[in-house]
Order: C-alpha cells, then sequence, then structure tokens
C-alpha cells in the first residue's frame, strides 16, 4: 500500500483554484469509500471561494432517494501546486481530511481525478458533465492502472439519475425542514433532509 500512495500523489503543475471553482459531477469513486455507502447517486461537488479567500466545497447527493449534502473547507494547502490540501467540515475542527488532485485537464479543466486517504487510497473521477463516454472512461482508468499502479476494477461508476442542474450552490433546508445530522466513522459530517 506504501508503494500506492507514492504513487497517488499531487500532480507538480501549477492548478487554478479560480478555474478549478464550479460544479464538479463524481464519475466514478473507490468502492472503499465508506461515507458514500450503497444507494449513493447523483453525486457533485460545487467549489468556491468565499469572500474572505478561503476555498469552499459542498457535496450534494442522493442517498436511496432522498437529499443530503455535506461541506468543507480547505484549511492548509500543502504544496506549492495547489494540488495538496486539507479539508475540514465547516462547523467542526473533527474529521480533517487530505485532498490530492492527481490528475487534471489542464487546458480545459474538464476532468479530474482525485486522491485521499492515506490508509484506503480512495480515487475519484470526476467531471464538469454528468457522464462521460465509455471509451473516455476506458482512457483515464487505463491512466490510473499504468501511471498510479491503481486497479480500475476497485472503481464504481456512479449513477446520476437526476436532470442535469444549473450551475449554482443550493441552499440547505430552512431550519424547520425534517433533518437529521450525522457524523461517520470517518469523521463526516453528513447531513440528510428526511423530508424529501
Amino acid at each position: 500500500m506504501g508503494g500506492l500512495q507514492t504513487r497517488l500523489g499531487p500532480v507538480r503543475t501549477t492548478v487554478s483554484l479560480e478555474r478549478y471553482q464550479g460544479v464538479w459531477y463524481e464519475v466514478a469513486r473507490s468502492k472503499a469509500v465508506r461515507f458514500e455507502p450503497a444507494g449513493t447517486t447523483d453525486v457533485r461537488s460545487t467549489y468556491t471561494i468565499n469572500a474572505a479567500g478561503r476555498f469552499e466545497m459542498r457535496t450534494d447527493a442522493l442517498l436511496n432517494g432522498q437529499s443530503i449534502w455535506w461541506e468543507n473547507m480547505i484549511v492548509r494547502i500543502l504544496n506549492d501546486y495547489n494540488s495538496h490540501f486539507q479539508l475540514s467540515p465547516n462547523s467542526t475542527s473533527v474529521g480533517i481530511s487530505e485532498y490530492r488532485i492527481i490528475g487534471l485537464d489542464f487546458d480545459q479543466y474538464q476532468w479530474a481525478i482525485v486522491a485521499s486517504g492515506e490508509v484506503y487510497g480512495w480515487v475519484w473521477i470526476l467531471s464538469r458533465q454528468r457522464e462521460i463516454t465509455d471509451d473516455f472512461f476506458l482512457k483515464l482508468t487505463d491512466r490510473l492502472d499504468t501511471e498510479y499502479g491503481f486497479d480500475p476494477r476497485q472503481l464504481v461508476r456512479t449513477l446520476h439519475t437526476q436532470p442535469s442542474l444549473e450551475v449554482q450552490q443550493q441552499q440547505p433546508p430552512p431550519a424547520t425542514d425534517p433533518v437529521q445530522t450525522y457524523v461517520t466513522a470517518d469523521g463526516m459530517r453528513l447531513t440528510r433532509r428526511t423530508g424529501v
């Protein structure tokens, strides 16, 4: 596993956080990602730079047809390329996780490959589009295999059942809505809207 972790290092070309902003759809993820359990679909993350200049990430998804979301913010950039940083839930100091951009379309910022997890080597394939062609998916998974030593068989494609959404960050439901908030074993704070 140590060799895999070394090969899943962040890119050494500067990432423009301004261009990285916006909506990224999850195309595939490692089967080992525990905070996205079976039944999680329609996963998308919206990245924004707030008024204080902090980089924030909000992820929306459906879990067995119900809306869930979790929010993180960059608390520390770990290299000079803006490609390796720590994330922390906005409302608590627990659950800090690291985020490595290991592959990126530097020309158009249309796809990205992200890794995390010091032990598990979690990997995500992201795209500006909800779906990518099978041929292009194969190219990205081949790259994971040949360049990073990651077995593509450990990935699961993410199902998208909803029509394309406007490129904007949805607001959480009002406080009066029935909402459940819980923390997973990995320290991720998930919020589930039970009335949907």
